[in-house]
């Protein structure tokens, strides 16, 4: 076996494991199988050796196989790991995880693999990754572990091969993006990271525990996405970047001495004072070259309180194209200030303006992001390059002239970049990739009697359009079925004389069946059941608040959920889907939150009395005899279950008998006893 752990700039990704083990001795020495999976094995394949890793889970009942292999590595400057795997069977998998373990913790990713029977390559960022337990931090991996979770009892196998460092510092990763841990930095971290990629260009996150002058030192410019509380350790290492030559993009909130060390003033917080207030980004002339207006909702901003000295490059303007007297972007001679936070949503306006205020720090980034978006634009599906694309799509029977067009456009992206036409080059990137996507999304074999469904949230269709050009959009793709969001714990988008209306002027159940029945589409609506958190007309929430039907939590914290256990709440679950089953002509019903919250919820005080009453037990020690180990815990999850299975069992009942035939589903963990 090859271990290497990458040392120095210079090289986008290295190898760290190939599989040329010795003999099984060696292989099981290396790798330590997990309890009731059965050890790895090294297998000579005509392309090579492969790492096998039996799945074994028609004679196992257990719920997954896992694998470990000891390694040190260090990965605060990699964007993360990659690595290929081929599996000629997957169905008996739900999905796999790889886990990297850290001190007493693990940072973990799921994936999913194809049959295709070809290899494909898994890109894991750390960007991507969740944590669980405590984590030391990225410098400090010891271990890996492949993972396997059952789906079905039936046997099959993973074959790996060349995990590899995935995008160390380089001639082509010059931007670090700093991420402050927790919900007020963590999540803008990640659609950070995941806007570049989708620009072209790579990062390296970097945890702020993590953060010295040493480790910023190779990049070009590094990113506070939301730091509010940076540590005085991480500003001395990026004072020291920053006096290196460093430059610093700013998203809204930082420290008032790392402003100050790049010339930027006190921030001063702004709340919109009307809806749409800050909508749009708009590019002062000249400031950014190329740089579209972008659409952005932001909510409130940390304005600079003065713009002596700044340059401004972009103002905001509200919904209807007005000026908010608000910079939206500014820079000094060491950084560009974004004054909020950088949102998911806007479209790929958003992005662009987002390259070229990076390239005003970074003029390299214009050629970087044009040769990134080239060599990713033929990377279709989980494919890794245009052969094996070509090759698969030959092999279902796709157009081969669509897959041409797309290395025509890409050839044309190609000259446009050797001549330093970098938005031309981008430009024909992105519609080769477009194109290359569609021909293997056409090609896609249809089973008969095929089921394909698209789910959404927005009761009205799509973001962009109605009902009746939603169902025409999605017929013309290919999908067969809708799962449309349609009703919730304490709303119905229909007719409903049992819940709150979502629109009393428009009766989007009626809108959605028409518009598929126009094409043929089947219509199943979804609930999201109990849950009132978002959607409930506040009246609704006091009401079911004032009658105690609310869930609780075991401090007696409240959660606007309908709480499972009360019969009041089980039969408005079941009446009102019984109610839009036979109100309307559905193909189905849809079961969402299904379950209770978490393993936290429900202990109010209609929990306790109902359980007790059942159990004959006084509960003196509650909640403690229902806790893990209690010596209540067995009934107390068998009786959660069972006001979960009344409310499906009613459903059913009633669906059917009011419409026959109607189909039931259900979202669920891919795992029961993870639930």
């Amino acid at each position: 076996m090859a271990l290497m752990v990458a040392a120095g700039a210079g090289a986008a990704e290295q190898v760290l494991i190939r599989p040329d083990y010795g003999d099984a001795v060696a292989v099981a020495a290396a790798w330590q199988a997990g309890e009731r999976t059965a050890p790895a094995e090294q297998v000579q394949r005509p392309d090579g050796p492969a790492l096998r890793l039996p799945i074994l889970f028609e004679t196992n009942d257990s719920r997954r196989s896992y694998w470990d292999v000891p390694l040190s590595l260090d990965l605060t400057t990699a964007r993360g790991l990659s690595f290929e795997v081929l599996c000629p069977d997957d169905s008996p998998v739900a999905y796999f995880n790889v886990y990297l373990r850290s001190g007493a913790g693990w940072y973990s990713r799921a994936w999913f693999t194809d049959s295709s029977g070809g290899w494909l390559r898994v890109n894991v960022l750390k960007a991507e990754m969740s944590t669980e337990d405590a984590p030391a931090g990225w410098g400090e991996i010891s271990a890996l572990r492949f993972s396997a979770w059952r789906a079905e009892s039936a046997d099959t196998e993973l074959l790996v091969r060349n995990v590899a460092l995935l995008g160390a510092p380089g001639p082509a990763t010059r931007l670090a993006v700093v991420r402050q841990l927790g919900e007020v930095g963590g999540p803008y971290a990640q659609q950070m990271v995941g806007t570049l990629d989708s620009i072209g260009l790579e990062a390296v996150l970097i945890d702020e525990p993590d953060v010295t002058a040493a480790r910023l030192a190779p990049f070009s410019v590094a990113i506070l996405p939301n730091n509010p509380d940076l540590g005085e350790a991480a500003m001395d290492a990026l004072e020291a970047f920053v006096v290196g030559g460093g430059r610093l993009f700013i998203a809204y909130s930082v420290p008032d001495r790392l402003r100050a060390m790049v010339g930027l003033p006190a921030a001063e917080y702004r709340e919109q004072v009307r809806d749409g207030e800050f909508a749009q980004i708009v590019p002062r002339p000249g400031a950014l070259p190329g740089a579209p207006v972008a659409v952005q909702a932001s909510w409130n901003i940390a304005a600079p309180a003065t713009t002596a000295g700044l340059e401004v490059l972009a103002d905001w303007q509200d919904v209807e194209g007005q000026p908010s007297a608000a910079p939206a972007l500014v820079a000094s001679d060491r950084a560009v200030w974004l004054t909020h936070v950088w949102l998911p949503e806007g479209g790929p306006e958003r992005e662009w303006l987002l390259l070229a205020a990076l390239v005003h720090l970074e003029p390299q980034l214009d050629a970087l992001a044009a040769e990134g978006l080239i060599a990713r634009a033929m990377l279709i599906g989980p494919y890794a390059g245009y052969a094996q694309a070509a090759a698969v799509l030959a092999q279902r029977g796709g157009d081969p002239g669509a897959l041409a067009g797309a290395e025509s456009q890409l050839a044309t992206a190609r000259e446009r970049l050797a001549v330093g036409d970098w938005a031309g080059a981008r430009g024909q990137a992105l519609a080769a990739g477009a194109t290359a996507r569609a021909a293997w999304a056409a090609a896609q074999p249809a089973e008969a009697g095929e089921w394909r469904a698209w789910g959404g949230h927005r009761a009205s269709g799509l973001a962009d359009r109605p009902w009746s050009e939603a169902a025409r959009l999605l017929a013309d793709h290919g999908f067969t079925a809708v799962v449309a969001n349609l009703m919730w714990g304490g709303v119905s988008y229909g007719r409903s004389a049992l819940l709150p209306a979502g629109d009393a002027e428009r009766d989007y159940i009626a809108e959605a069946l028409t518009a598929c029945r126009a094409v043929g589409l089947e219509l199943h609506l979804w609930k999201v059941n109990y849950n009132c958190q978002w959607t409930a007309p506040e009246w609704f929430v006091e009401q079911m608040r004032a009658e105690g039907r609310l869930q609780a939590d075991r401090e007696g914290k409240e959660e606007r959920w309908l709480c499972p256990s009360d019969p009041r709440n089980q039969q408005l679950e079941i009446d009102s889907m019984v109610e839009a089953a036979r109100l309307y002509d559905l193909d189905g019903l849809h079961f969402d939150y299904i379950r209770f919250p978490d393993g936290d919820h429900c202990f109010c005080a209609g929990c306790r009395e109902r359980f007790g009453a059942l159990s004959g037990d006084a509960l003196a020690d509650w909640p403690a005899a229902v806790d893990a180990g209690g010596r209540l815990r067995a009934a107390w999850l068998d009786w959660r279950r069972e006001c979960i299975n009344r409310v499906v069992q009613g459903v059913h009942a009633g669906a059917r008998a009011a419409r026959p035939g109607m189909k039931i589903s259900a979202a669920v963990f891919p795992v029961w006893t993870s639930a």
